[in-house]
């Protein structure tokens, strides 16, 4: 709804309009889940579903790379994007939020061997990937998981554990050539001098991402410094983030036309500071309806929260129907089974 004010002052009206309509989801699937009735073993249904049909949609992706491609596993990453044209950024969110499911299963007693074998094979493909904030919130959200399960048990068995599961996401993350590919990468070129940065990226297609979200951060504060209050209206953000590209020399962000990649940046650059402050107060309601919890609903809280940081996560309807199916769902559960225990 904020953001239909943007739309008043907006340039471009098309774009504006397209906007809105991705947020759509906002408005609608919350009202339809709330007048659903929940109970423990539909929400089981709906996520043993989803999981199954993650990991087949992700062994059939393998196996017609492999075998039909002729290609290797290590381009996955492009290759599922050209199949499904989803951003590796959603389906990896996917991916966690069924790991998690197996592993609460696997705590419940719930088919142990089969929930194991599950949760393997999905954190395999999260790591084909190549989504290291996705590995970041899987590592979060299962160091959270044990310390709440573990919460009555010895300070020296929640150490024993967290450093497991620190060493197996490592080991995971060091088993993935396109990892280490990305990583040596930023390990050998990135500069901590702004300016050097700049030069670097206005004479190259410079490929250090890290330098590459330093460009596209200094690109967006430019524009919220020159439009504080009101922004540059709801269709017109890309526009003048490329003009910024331009004036910095940008190459990469002049060829790729890079959106802004953080949500709450792009809210601001669109409505100013009241699109800012509702992403802000967004992300502070649903961390904080979630953490009593630390459930289903504090993970999506968290993975969405800390994937906002790095990418424009409400650009696509993938990040806005997650967000508006998920959060709803988990939080009228959540609120059923606190009013069923009371």
């Amino acid at each position: 709804m904020i953001q239909l004010i943007g739309l008043t002052y907006t340039e471009d009206i098309k774009r504006g309009v397209n906007v809105i309509t991705r947020l759509l989801p906002f408005l609608l699937l919350p009202t339809i889940i709330i007048s659903e009735k929940i109970s423990n073993n539909k929400l089981k249904l709906l996520l043993k579903i989803m999981t199954l049909w993650i990991l087949l949609v992700m062994i059939y992706l393998c196996l017609y790379q492999i075998v039909i491609e002729e290609r290797s596993l290590n381009t996955m990453v492009h290759f599922a994007f050209d199949k499904l044209g989803i951003s590796q950024h959603y389906v990896s969110i996917i991916l966690v939020l069924s790991i998690m499911f197996c592993v609460h299963e696997i705590f419940l007693k719930e088919k142990i061997f089969f929930n194991v074998i599950i949760s393997v094979s999905l954190i395999f493909f999260l790591l084909l990937f190549s989504s290291r904030s996705s590995l970041v919130i899987l590592l979060f959200s299962l160091v959270v998981f044990f310390l709440k399960e573990f919460k009555d048990k010895s300070i020296s068995l929640k150490l024993t554990v967290i450093t497991s599961v620190f060493a197996i996401v490592t080991l995971g993350f060091f088993s993935s050539s396109e990892l280490q590919k990305k990583t040596n990468i930023l390990l050998k070129s990135t500069d901590f001098d702004i300016e050097i940065i700049k030069t670097k990226n206005s004479i190259t297609f410079a490929k250090n991402t890290i330098e590459q979200r330093v460009m596209i951060n200094l690109a967006s504060l430019n524009i919220i410094k020159e439009n504080p209050f009101f922004g540059v209206g709801t269709g017109d953000y890309l526009n003048a983030l490329q003009a910024e590209y331009v004036k910095l020399n940008f190459i990469a962000g002049i060829k790729e036309r890079f959106n802004a990649h953080n949500q709450y940046f792009e809210d601001y650059i669109k409505v100013g500071i009241l699109g800012f402050l509702s992403i802000i107060i967004l992300m502070v309601i649903i961390v904080k309806e979630s953490y009593k919890k630390k459930s289903y609903m504090f993970y999506c809280a968290f993975a969405i929260v800390f994937m906002c940081l790095f990418e424009s996560f409400f650009a696509r309807h993938h990040g806005t129907v997650f967000t508006a199916f998920f959060i709803p769902l988990f939080y009228k559960f959540e609120n059923q089974m606190t009013f069923v225990e009371n």
